[in-house]
């Protein structure tokens, strides 16, 4: 182009054409090689593909300059500052109470004792081979991506190192040290209180965490230690079944025209507050094995801590009470403090780790008091063992049409009575609950959600055909729009229309098939509408109760087996509940059961949940619902 200028002969200019074409066209050619790339290890790798998506983007996410103090007077103006502050506030929140008297726990009689763990080398060996080498390592710089691809090297060597960890009780320092990252939550960016510590720790301590693990989830298991009313980290108890059960008993109650008072419940910081000594006591009397204890209180004891953000460290804090979130026996460690939580109240108590409700059916003034009655109790646990509620976070939710304009309070550090504030709308494992159960607001939200994800894809790849296109809305965009689907399934045509707007709209990305109909473009795509896909969720939560997939003590009463089994249809047909109100008929429990009869033997008796989705896809195949939302499910 510069000799075109000087010299202004068209020669020169067609041949500078020619080479910007071919550069242009292997450019493009090796973007999009390499955008199929991405696209192809998206459910294996996905943090290669928000790498690539955020070097796109104009505005990145980043830690602003936060408050000094409290009175939010001054701000940081450095990376600097802004690590010291974060390691600051996150060290003042532990407390150490290693003086206080340990509370009087009541003696159990357990039917099986825990073993010793024995380590050996070819459980070593198959926890390497399963680490993930796009991890991180932790502070010891040992990568995860070297442990696995010379586990059959390193196996010998670290039984030796753990066998002789678990038998002495100690660790290595460098598998008590943590690197710190903040993690925001909520509220004011500049407030460092809104944010949370998680910690990356040594990964081949990890390795050692996650038998020991094992082994005390195995013990309680065996014992049936682990409260009905908890949900969190446990095999066959997840949010949707929580929320199912919780789903069910409040739209029975509303349809019987009995209103519901639920009261969130928040911990203060409480990972952090756990204390050491506390917990130790309560995991003895879980009858835990001595070794597995002493090697608890010392992976717990003498840690430390430093904040990392953009490559700039902290100052060494020690940590002085809590369960480091990020490691992999901190959860169960958790669990056994807060086990005996549930015992305290009569009314219903459901939690997912931290996360609590309490509520109860209101008929008269002395449902409200024993309900008060029952905070109470909350309120005296949570003193007496250090782990404490934050009053003014604690909110109260109305259901139904409540003749009786209910109050209650709690205590806060300093004996104070605070009222608890109502709220109309609450977020509950990461659905939106209102109290009308509608959930319009989490409907706007989700799709909000699921458009924001959509234009990130757009502004970063270039160009998208249809296994690109499906790959991506799969692994991104359509887990937002089905998370806890089942509780907030949308019936009335808005609401149904508004979901499927999303995956109208994102179609229309792929070039090739903007001039179809939305119907065409699926069928294309051999893409299903997002409403069959919801009541094809309904019918795999249905199998994963009736064969035990989920854990059926906490399933049960959801769904009712029909006794009589001479009736037409398969084995395992189901009663319908009675309902007055559309809310109660539109529930889980409700709906499904219509379409579930309908279904053949040989689909319900699948031997796996793969086997029954692909049977279901089957029987199914010619529903117009499939590619046409505006359809009814046929039976």
């Amino acid at each position: 182009m510069t000799r075109y200028m000087e010299t202004r002969d068209v020669t020169k200019y067609n041949e500078y054409c020619k080479c910007r074409n071919k550069l242009r066209s292997i450019t493009r050619s090796i973007r999009k090689s390499y955008e199929k790339r991405i696209t192809s290890n998206i459910q294996s790798d996905p943090k290669h593909f928000w790498r690539y998506a955020n070097s796109k983007l104009k505005c990145k996410s980043s830690i602003p300059d936060l408050y000094r103090s409290s009175d939010h007077t001054a701000v940081t103006g450095t990376d600097e500052e802004k690590v010291e502050i974060l390691s600051k506030f996150f060290a003042s929140v532990y407390t150490d109470i290693s003086d206080d008297v340990l509370p009087v726990l009541q003696k159990k009689n357990l039917l099986h004792e825990m073993e010793q763990i024995t380590i050996s080398e070819e459980s070593v060996c198959k926890l390497l081979h399963d680490l993930k080498p796009a991890k991180s390592a932790g502070p010891d710089d040992i990568h995860p991506r070297v442990l696995k691809e010379l586990a059959c090297q390193l196996c010998t060597p670290l039984t030796l190192i753990f066998r002789s960890s678990l038998s002495t009780g100690k660790l290595p320092c460098s598998w008590k040290s943590a690197n710190i990252t903040a993690v925001y939550k909520k509220g004011d960016k500049k407030d460092p209180s809104n944010y949370r510590p998680v910690s990356l720790t040594s990964v081949v301590c990890k390795i050692l965490e996650k038998i020991i693990r094992d082994h005390i989830i195995d013990h309680y298991k065996k014992n049936e230690l682990i409260s009905n009313s908890q949900f969190g980290f446990l095999s066959g108890r997840s949010t949707v079944i929580q929320m199912l059960q919780v789903m069910h008993d409040w739209t029975n109650y509303v349809d019987q025209g009995i209103s519901v008072d639920v009261i969130y419940m928040d911990f203060m910081k409480a990972f952090d507050k756990v204390s050491h000594k506390h917990l130790i006591h309560k995991l003895k009397n879980f009858e835990v094995h001595n070794q597995v204890i002493d090697w608890i209180q010392d992976f717990l004891s003498a840690r430390t801590q430093v904040v990392r953000y953009n490559d700039i460290t902290s100052s060494i804090e020690p940590v002085l009470s809590g369960i480091p979130q990020g490691t992999v026996i901190g959860p169960v460690s958790f669990l056994s403090f807060i086990n005996d939580l549930p015992n305290e109240v009569i009314s219903r108590i459901f939690l997912f780790a931290d996360d609590t409700k309490l509520y109860r059916a209101i008929n008269n003034s002395t449902d409200v008091q024993l309900l008060q009655s029952d905070l109470n109790k909350l309120d005296t646990w949570s003193k007496k063992w250090h782990l404490q509620f934050h009053p003014a976070k604690c909110m109260l939710m109305s259901l139904g049409r409540s003749q009786l304009l209910s109050n209650y309070t709690m205590t806060d550090n300093s004996g104070n009575e605070i009222d608890l504030q109502r709220s109309n709308c609450e977020r509950d494992l990461g659905i939106l609950i209102d109290c009308s159960l509608n959930f319009s607001e989490h409907i706007y939200k989700t799709t909000h959600k699921a458009n924001s994800i959509m234009a990130v894809i757009r502004r970063t790849f270039t160009q998208l055909d249809c296994q690109c296109f499906s790959l991506l809305f799969k692994s991104l965009v359509r887990p937002h729009l089905e998370y806890g689907v089942p509780i907030w399934f949308p019936y009335k045509m808005k609401d149904i229309e508004e979901v499927e707007k999303v995956q109208r709209r994102a179609t229309k990305q792929v070039k090739s098939l903007r001039g179809l109909s939305y119907e065409q473009r699926l069928r294309k795509l051999n893409l299903p509408t997002l409403r069959y896909r919801r009541h094809r969720g309904d019918m795999i939560e249905v199998y994963k109760i009736l064969h035990g997939i989920y854990d059926k003590v906490i399933s049960e009463g959801i769904l009712h087996l029909a006794h009589d089994r001479r009736t037409r249809g398969h084995s395992l047909k189901l009663v319908t509940q009675y309902s007055k109100m559309e809310l109660r008929r539109n529930c889980f429990s409700v709906r499904v059961v219509r379409p579930w009869n309908s279904l053949p033997e040989f689909v319900v008796s699948a031997t796996s949940v793969q086997m029954f989705e692909s049977r279901l896809d089957k029987v199914w195949s010619n529903q117009p619902v499939r590619f046409c939302y505006k359809e009814e499910l046929r039976f």
